[in-house]
C-alpha cells in the first residue's frame, strides 16, 4: 500500500535559507551551514520516509534558481508540485522530475496550496494544507494557530525538515482542534 506525503518551501540550493533567515530569538531557521549541506540532507530526509511508488505533494518554493532543479531527480515517489511564488521557471523544466504541476490539491476536502487562501474562501475547506510561511502560522487574535490552517513548511517544529504521512498530518490538524470527521459547510 502506498503513502501520500505533503510538504513545501525545501528551497534547494538556497544559501539564504541557512545564513538569512532567523527565528525571532535570532537562531538560524534552518540548522545547516552551507546550501550544499541542506540540499543533501533535505534529499537523504525524504528517502528515508518516501518510498518509490507513494505520493508527494510538494507545496511549492523548490528553488531559487533552475540548475538546482536536476536535484529532484534523486527523490523517491510519485511527485506532484503545487507550484508557488518562486516556481517561475517554463514548465517542461519541472516536467522532467514531476508527473504533474497544479495550482492545488483537494485531499479529503482538504485544499492543498503554496499560499494560504484568503479566509473569505475558507469555509468550503475541512482545512487549508500550505506553505509559503516557512516558520510562521496563521493565527487567530488570541495568538493561537487557526485550526482552518496548517503551514507544512519545513520548519515548522513538528515537521523535522522532512516529509509528513498524510494521515500523520491528520493527527496533528486533529490535536490542532480540526475535526476532519466533520464535513465542510454546504456553500448556498
Amino acid at each position: 500500500m502506498s503513502n501520500t506525503f505533503v510538504y513545501a518551501d525545501l528551497h534547494y540550493g538556497h544559501q539564504a535559507t541557512c545564513t538569512v533567515f532567523k527565528w525571532p530569538d535570532g537562531r538560524p531557521l534552518r540548522p545547516w551551514d552551507t546550501q550544499e549541506e541542506m540540499t543533501e540532507t533535505l534529499i537523504q530526509n525524504h528517502n528515508e520516509v518516501v518510498r518509490p511508488h507513494d505520493k508527494v505533494y510538494i507545496l511549492g518554493d523548490l528553488v531559487m534558481h533552475k540548475k538546482h532543479l536536476h536535484h529532484f531527480e534523486r527523490l523517491n515517489g510519485d511527485l506532484v508540485l503545487i507550484k508557488g511564488n518562486h516556481d517561475i521557471f517554463h514548465l517542461d523544466l519541472y516536467l522532467k522530475y514531476f508527473r504533474d504541476i497544479r495550482a492545488c490539491q483537494v485531499i479529503d476536502k482538504c485544499v492543498l496550496t503554496h499560499i494560504p487562501i484568503h479566509p473569505a474562501s475558507i469555509e468550503r475547506w475541512r482545512m487549508n494544507v500550505h506553505g509559503h510561511l516557512h516558520s510562521n502560522e496563521i493565527l487567530l487574535d488570541d495568538g493561537t494557530p487557526d485550526p482552518r490552517y496548517i503551514c507544512v513548511s519545513i520548519e515548522q517544529p513538528w515537521m523535522n525538515f522532512r516529509p509528513i504521512a498524510w494521515e500523520e498530518l491528520k493527527k496533528v490538524a486533529t490535536s490542532r482542534g480540526t475535526d476532519l470527521t466533520l464535513p465542510p459547510p454546504k456553500i448556498v
